[in-house]
């Protein structure tokens, strides 16, 4: 997993953007999560209250086109796709935006527990807080799980398909074996 912390400058700069993300594409990781001060506002109607209803559209334009390329969502938006909160307040005039938050890829959302905000120490920001489980599923005894990344190779799979036919055919005539027991019968052969 990359992990990679942004501050962004505070006008509209897309090649901060672009350099940022040639630097990340050196890392070869699957899972990705940034997060920071983006300075930038990614939906103005859900993420932004107050203060011209623009925000450094090139910078945006060019942030989510790498998140289409690299399959990357806004964690907390996708938790809370109907809620309005602010990370960034000014109280003259009143503007309240959305601008820090967490990007992942969308592959890792399954693992995002929770995505928050809580207040800052001396500051107009407030934090933002992910949380990522590392296991989600719980082994114990009778759990049984197929390392799926073993399907890609042609000689496991026609092993797998073997032994299913075998044993379905060493107890096709054995009235005691039903579906159930059948199915229990081939995880065990496969393993």
């Amino acid at each position: 997993m990359t992990i990679a912390t942004l501050y962004a400058p505070n006008g509209d700069d897309p090649d901060f953007c672009q350099n940022f993300f040639d630097h990340l594409n050196d890392f070869q990781c699957e899972e990705v999560a940034i997060g920071g001060d983006f300075h930038l506002v990614l939906d103005l109607d859900m993420d932004k209250k107050g203060g011209l209803a623009k925000m450094h559209t090139e910078s945006v334009r060019t942030l989510k086109d790498f998140c289409a390329q690299l399959d990357l969502l806004g964690a907390w938006r996708v938790l809370n796709p109907d809620t309005c909160r602010y990370s960034w307040r000014c109280k003259r005039p009143e503007i309240q935006c959305r601008l820090d938050f967490f990007l992942t890829t969308e592959s890792l959302m399954c693992n995002i527990k929770s995505a928050d905000f809580s207040t800052g120490y001396k500051t107009d920001h407030s934090l933002i807080e992910i949380e990522i489980t590392t296991h989600s599923n719980m082994r114990g005894a009778g759990f049984w799980k197929l390392n799926t990344s073993l399907l890609k190779e042609v000689d496991h799979v026609n092993q797998i398909r073997a032994a299913i036919k075998d044993t379905q055919e060493e107890y096709k005539n054995d009235s005691s074996v039903n579906d159930a027991l059948m199915w229990e019968m081939i995880k065990l052969k496969i393993r």
